[in-house]
């Protein structure tokens, strides 16, 4: 419900990072997204054509990833030496900062 009605807001503050890998977002207990309906999905298609429509937008690049293993390993393939990665969300994402850092190691 969050990522729905912030939506226009997530993207213009997303749009500020250089890269952006956002992972499914599930619906609240409230029942307000259509069923089915995944608002990550619906956040990257939108920053997405953000990123198309915006002259010199910072964002360089949006991508979806369905689950953690998705996410690391796009996020270890973008990372160079001296990048800096933030991993946030309302789930448990804590492990994943690690299991990039280790994926990027092993590149």
């Amino acid at each position: 419900s969050r990522t729905k009605a912030f939506l226009k807001d997530f993207v213009s503050a997303l749009s500020q990072a250089d890269r952006v890998i956002i992972q499914a977002s599930f619906a609240s207990a409230r029942n307000d997204v259509s069923e089915g309906e995944d608002m990550g999905k619906v956040l990257e298609t939108e920053l997405s054509k953000h990123i198309m429509r915006t002259f010199r937008c910072r964002c360089q690049a949006c991508s979806y990833a369905p689950d953690d293993q998705s996410a690391v390993a796009i996020a270890a393939s973008w990372l160079q030496p001296n990048s800096l990665c933030i991993t946030m969300g309302a789930g448990n994402n804590r492990a994943l900062s690690a299991r990039i850092a280790q994926a990027r190691r092993s590149l």
